[in-house]
């Protein structure tokens, strides 16, 4: 059973449960993907792969007419998701345009202070 913690911006609800509200046209992939991946003891392509293997940054492939991206990192607990970002991709393109840096640098934050990843349950 995987279990979730997100990236603590400060914000009510968290980053992932804000996004997941404000797009309901992509719930239904969203929850379809999680729930295939859930299923499996290590997640890879085609619905996750390293957005950067350096950072060991995973992006969550949704599908759709646009291309969200969920961004995180494996915990250290086994089957642990830790949310850092959400982003769209379009070709090599990734909106924000500083997802990347942004994300490595959330993590970085995280590793020197865990509390920073708060415990978060999968948007449903």
């Amino acid at each position: 059973m995987w279990k979730y913690r997100c990236y603590d911006d400060g914000r009510k609800p968290g980053l992932w449960q804000r996004w997941y509200d404000s797009t309901p046209e992509f719930q239904g992939s969203h929850d379809s993907v999680f729930e295939m991946l859930e299923a499996r003891t290590n997640w890879g392509p085609p619905h996750a792969d390293f957005l950067d293997k350096e950072n060991r940054i995973v992006e969550v492939r949704l599908t759709g007419k646009v291309k969200h991206r969920i961004l995180g990192f494996y915990g250290e607990a086994r089957g642990e998701f830790i949310v850092l970002g959400i982003c769209i991709h379009k070709q090599k393109v990734y909106m924000p345009h500083n997802i990347r840096e942004t994300v490595v640098a959330r993590k970085a934050e995280i590793q020197k202070n865990p509390g920073k990843a708060i415990a978060c349950a999968r948007p449903k």
